[in-house]
């Protein structure tokens, strides 16, 4: 008798636990889905001049997303106009990118 109680009580413990976590995964799958966006980022490239008291962090703050990291565009931007440091000069030109928001909706 007091085998099929420790069984009774394991069976119920699983059942209310598996029934909490398909619980969990359903709010969160329904957060989830709710918080998809509705548009997408399209990433272009352009030729800017570099004016007088420009840096590349300057630069970065300005044309990256907010969930990049400037650490990050500046390395690309140096990466793409092959500078060994992060000098820049005025008058001079630099190959920079930027996003674009495209609706996903529609696609």
């Amino acid at each position: 008798m007091n085998t099929f109680k420790r069984f009774l009580q394991i069976s119920v413990i699983t059942v209310f636990l598996s029934l909490a976590v398909a619980g969990l995964i359903s709010v969160c799958g329904t957060t989830l889905a709710s918080a998809a966006p509705d548009h997408e980022y399209v990433r272009y490239y352009t030729s800017i001049r570099i004016e007088q008291g420009d840096t590349l962090w300057s630069i970065a703050q300005e044309y990256k997303l907010d969930s990049e990291s400037t650490q990050h565009y500046v390395d690309e931007v140096m990466e793409m106009n092959s500078l060994s440091s992060e000098q820049i000069t005025a008058g001079k030109s630099l190959m920079i990118y930027y996003y674009v928001v495209s609706d996903v909706a529609a696609q």
